[in-house]
């Protein structure tokens, strides 16, 4: 938007708001009022903020905010949050003056120079606005046909935002420049606004231009790392291919990230891909049962599933599995479908794998948002990346309870008693996989192998979450101690393993509690027998069985939250240290140096 208004001569600021990053972790109020002043400071005339469903109702709060301290301010909000709901947005929020719909490169600067001019506003498609008490509805703008006509966007405004330590933050993502490479979805998901949105209008941004605006960004922001923001870049193999060849003409040794959907990948492709620099990629698998593909319309192909991601893991590409529960029509084999898929790509891939367990929320703009929207149910428990609003901050729950067709994130499908809250302990478990009990879970896949999804399936209902409230500070630490007690539970009949797989729980458990406290220095000490690696790979070579067990030596674990390097790490400490130090600070670690050959990540 800064570079579209930029060929009108606008002077423009663009604000990266990262106090709104991690909401739930701060006094709200107080963040809030931070980010106005930052607006306030900067005296624009006019104030745009870009929405997705799950920002929105922070931008409708933050747009009254600005204007009860400067009421000439103009509020325009566009994006996929609004898209779907303009002049219920106007009707309901005499804050907000106007929403671009639709893509707003043409729009919103024809708006503002008519503003500037102090002309009447003409017709301008895709703009939605108040005149005096009259809501003016202009419909949805035009796709854009030829992206190429498009400025390259103005990278300079992130100059602010780099950090030496951690690179890029762009749109809270640390590891790399967001680069717009397409828009658009040729398919009809359920689930899904992308392809209404963009009218089903599918482009891709010529290659050529894209290693122009790659080089812009890199002589702005230095050789970071790029991340393609388009939901299928592999539809076109033609197209791949070539991106690839250029980027080794013209950018070698770039690093790169892509979303791909994974019924349209061979082999050749990818290895092309990877010798062009792309390191990892983003699959929306959705659901692992066919019956479930057609329900959510996704109609992907996964004959060759296991092949796959043998090759993924072959040509060592780190990879996203994404999945979504609480379907209307799900049934529990549909969700065993999808561990089992989970399971065994993270035995295969361990960290190279990271498994996305979402809840389906109701988008406005999507069919089942369309077939539900009269029968949705509202309850405090928020949904992924709702920053937990709800909870936190009454004035807003209020609102989002008073406008279910705009805040329609925040509710839920009315699948049964339990549908909802069985939907996020399988959404929790997805993140216990990849970060919270990576080691304990692959170990319990190792012993009871394809029986390990059904019976998680069975007997999730014995997890007892917590009211909404406290749900947000203690989910994953409830969540990790009834998986612990449920699979020890399983392997009851097994007292060796049993005892193994506790002490790998216990130790995964306890890193999770340093990590969210954070602080320089901290620690906590936990016995085990072996470091959790070192166990897995022991029993995996049958070094460790019922007939030979490990020795009963006890060793003493420190984990400790780098500060420097904004890591977790774990040694192996003397006994008579751990004594001394259990429970503490970290006081003595300057006395006590670890031994780095017995230190790992």
């Amino acid at each position: 938007m800064a570079a579209s208004l930029g060929r009108y001569n606008f002077n423009c600021h663009v604000f990266d708001f990262e106090e709104l990053n991690n909401l739930y972790n701060y006094d709200f109020e107080e963040t809030m009022e931070k980010v106005v002043e930052k607006i306030i400071s900067a005296a624009p005339d006019l104030l745009g903020l870009s929405t997705m469903s799950n920002n929105l109702a922070t931008a409708v709060d933050i747009c009254e905010r600005v204007k009860k301290k400067k009421a000439g301010m103009i509020t325009v909000l566009g994006g996929p949050g609004v898209s779907f709901c303009a002049q219920e947005i106007l009707a309901a929020f005499p804050w907000v003056d106007t929403v671009v719909r639709g893509e707003a490169d043409d729009a919103f600067p024809l708006y503002v120079q008519a503003l500037a001019s102090k002309k009447k506003i003409p017709p301008i498609a895709g703009l939605v606005y108040r005149s005096g008490k009259k809501i003016v509805d202009n419909g949805w703008a035009k796709p854009i046909e030829n992206l190429d006509e498009l400025p390259i966007p103005a990278y300079e405004f992130c100059k602010d935002n780099i950090n030496e330590d951690k690179g890029t933050n762009l749109f809270g993502d640390y590891n790399g420049i967001s680069l717009e490479a397409g828009r658009g979805c040729p398919f009809n998901c359920t689930f899904c606004s992308t392809s209404h949105f963009f009218k089903k209008k599918h482009r891709l941004k010529p290659v050529r231009r894209i290693i122009d605006e790659i080089l812009y960004a890199r002589e702005k922001l230095g050789n970071q790392r790029i991340i393609f923001t388009h939901d299928i870049m592999t539809l076109r193999h033609d197209y791949m291919e070539e991106l690839c060849r250029e980027i080794q003409r013209r950018v070698p040794g770039l690093v790169w990230k892509c979303h791909a959907r994974f019924d349209s990948i061979d082999k050749p492709l990818l290895e092309k891909m990877h010798g062009a620099g792309c390191n990892e990629i983003f699959f929306g698998i959705e659901a692992a049962a066919p019956g479930m593909q057609k329900i959510l319309k996704k109609q992907l192909d996964l004959t060759g599933f296991e092949e796959k991601i043998k090759w993924l893991k072959e040509l060592t590409f780190r990879f996203s599995l994404s999945y979504i529960v609480g379907v209307p029509g799900e049934e529990p084999r549909d969700i065993e479908a999808i561990l089992a898929q989970a399971l065994w790509t993270k035995s295969l891939c361990g960290d190279n794998v990271f498994i996305k367990i979402h809840t389906l929320v109701p988008v406005p703009g999507s069919e089942l948002y369309e077939n539900w929207k009269d029968k949705l149910v509202y309850d405090d428990y928020g949904s992924p990346g709702t920053s937990d609003i709800p909870v936190h901050w009454e004035k807003l729950r209020t609102m989002i309870q008073r406008h279910p067709g705009i805040f329609s994130l925040y509710y839920h499908f009315p699948i049964g008693d339990t549908g909802r809250t069985r939907s996020n302990k399988f959404s929790m478990l997805g993140t216990a996989l990849d970060s919270l009990m990576r080691f304990s879970m692959k170990f319990a896949y190792m012993i009871l192998g394809e029986r390990l999804p059904s019976k998680l399936v069975r007997r999730i209902d014995k997890i007892q979450l917590p009211p909404p409230a406290a749900f947000r500070d203690i989910e994953y630490h409830i969540l990790c101690q009834s998986i612990r007690q449920l699979m020890l539970e399983l392997l009851e009949s097994n007292p060796i393993l049993a005892g193994k797989y506790n002490t790998l729980a216990q130790f995964e458990i306890a890193a999770q509690q340093v990590l969210k406290q954070k602080k320089s220095g901290f620690f906590k000490i936990i016995e085990a027998i072996y470091n959790p690696q070192e166990l897995l790979d022991e029993i995996k070579t049958g070094k460790i069985t019922k007939k030979n067990p490990p020795g009963d030596k006890k060793l003493s674990f420190m984990i400790l939250w780098d500060e420097k390097e904004s890591k977790l790490k774990c040694a192996r400490v003397p006994p008579e240290f751990a004594l001394i130090a259990s429970g503490s600070q970290g006081a003595f670690l300057k006395n006590r140096p670890l031994d780095p050959q017995k230190t790992f990540d």
